[in-house]
């Protein structure tokens, strides 16, 4: 992130993005929605956690190197 280091806030909101809609799957609040829709959910939820771990991990990098 460069000379920046907020970059808890991106992780931050991710977790809450992604834990909402677990939260949501667990007690049947996505019941009833298409097979796509269900997909579509999966897919972004799985890109989200990936893009969380990639910038925790750049994060991690950096502070290797001071």
């Amino acid at each position: 992130m460069g000379d920046y280091s907020f970059f808890s806030w991106p992780i931050h909101m991710a977790f809450i993005i992604a834990l909402s809609n677990i939260w949501g799957l667990i007690f049947h609040e996505w019941k009833g929605i298409s097979t796509r829709t269900r997909f579509l959910l999966e897919v972004g939820l799985a890109a989200l956690l990936a893009s969380t771990f990639v910038t925790a991990y750049g994060s991690y990098l950096k502070d290797l190197e001071v």
